[in-house]
């Protein structure tokens, strides 16, 4: 959403695969490191804005500015990203006009639909409840009673695989 909103301004470039090293953010200097070649890279802007995450690069570089105050809490829920492929016939397997919500009080399933005709899912819950989920008869047990639509179209295999590849990863508040 931020980059086709920012692709409509015909005076800004967008750049990928660019990581913020340092910026002088009185003078509008930034050094970035392409991550494909190794070399660094020189920019001046008139307006910098940071909305590159929780572990901003823009914000560490704030930090360092005298006065400037800020907070970061971690929240008691994580996340985990699992995959719905295209169905057999290379279309989406649900609907693809839709934010998919599996809602189940303090925990929830998303499911966001890709251009490849894949689905990003996300599993949002408590760590107490990723911790009670040791093997995989663990794992197909808790999406059988809980999202028991959702194992036909992940797949079982696909979810054991996904689900024990990573460990959940961190919310956090920043403020």
């Amino acid at each position: 959403a931020l980059t086709a909103a920012a692709e409509k301004y015909q005076n800004l470039k967008i750049h990928f695969h660019h990581k913020l090293k340092t910026a002088d953010l009185e003078e509008g200097t930034l050094v970035f490191e392409d991550t494909k070649t190794g070399s660094d890279v020189t920019r001046e802007a008139n307006l910098i804005v940071g909305c590159d995450g929780a572990y901003s690069a823009v914000r560490r570089q704030m930090t360092k500015r005298p006065m400037f105050n800020y907070s970061q809490e971690y929240i008691p829920h994580g996340y985990l990203e699992l995959c719905i492929p295209p169905a057999s016939n290379g279309d989406f397997a649900m609907e693809k006009n839709y934010l998919h919500i599996w809602p189940r009080g303090k925990f929830m399933l998303i499911a966001l639909p890709n251009q490849d005709h894949s689905w990003t899912v996300t599993l949002f819950m408590p760590f107490q409840f990723f911790s009670e989920i040791k093997d995989s008869e663990d794992l197909i047990e808790f999406f059988g009673n809980n999202f028991p639509d959702s194992i036909p179209l992940i797949g079982k295999e696909k979810l054991v695989k996904d689900f024990f590849r990573v460990g959940p990863s961190h919310l956090i508040t920043v403020k």
